[in-house]
């Protein structure tokens, strides 16, 4: 490996033309990183070069980079420090390409999948899911768990956003639904954490629209 290297959770990669598996390998090797669900992520080479950063932001640098669609990365502070524990990848699913959806996409999300309630009707809940996409809205309105993580999406914390996006995740309950959920949310994660005002504003608006339906 050219030069990948994870040392007091700063990550750096500077290599050209690499198996993307490989370096994740490599960084997970050195970090002790869990990973979870390797068939989620795309098979290409990668050409990639920045200096030490966070490890989560490197991360993410390196994701983006190689447009990998849907993960989570679990993660677990400790003071000032973030340490990532498990990176959950999710394959793409009805047939949606690879790539992350983009920023002009992500204003109009797909409908999100049902989230588990506790109170579940099973019946009703399959009928309602083939009759009316808004009735996700109401499975959401009814978890008061799934509603109280996603009002900390629009916290001005990013470690609290990603927190809250890793909790939404483990209520739903099934691998497809879990990779539509991101599908449905990543995007608005990215516009969340820009440094454009507009887009950080649009993003918390869509969020919101989801507590209000």
């Amino acid at each position: 490996m050219a030069a990948v290297n994870l040392h007091n959770n700063l990550l750096e990669i500077d290599v050209q033309d690499q198996d993307l598996h490989d370096i994740l390998n490599h960084i997970a090797t050195q970090g002790g990183i869990q990973i979870s669900q390797l068939e989620g992520l795309p098979k290409k080479r990668l050409s990639l070069r920045f200096p030490k950063l966070p490890v989560v932001t490197g991360l993410k640098r390196l994701f983006r980079a190689a447009e990998v669609e849907s993960y989570v990365l679990v993660t677990e502070v400790a003071g000032e420090t973030t340490r990532v524990q498990r990176i959950m990848f999710f394959p793409p699913s009805n047939g949606r390409s690879q790539t992350r959806p983009s920023r002009a996409a992500s204003r109009r999300p797909p409908a999100a999948p049902a989230l588990r309630s506790p109170p579940p009707d099973d019946r009703e809940s399959e009928d309602d899911d083939e009759s009316d996409s808004g009735s996700v809205f109401e499975d959401l309105k009814t978890n008061t768990a799934a509603r109280r993580l996603l009002s900390q999406l629009v916290h001005p914390n990013e470690q609290v956003r990603e927190r809250a996006l890793e909790r939404l995740v483990r209520l739903v309950d099934s691998d497809d639904k879990q990779a539509e959920l991101l599908e449905f949310l990543e995007p608005l994660m990215e516009d969340l954490a820009s440094e454009d005002r507009t887009e950080r504003e649009e993003a918390r608006a869509e969020v919101r629209k989801l507590l209000r339906r």
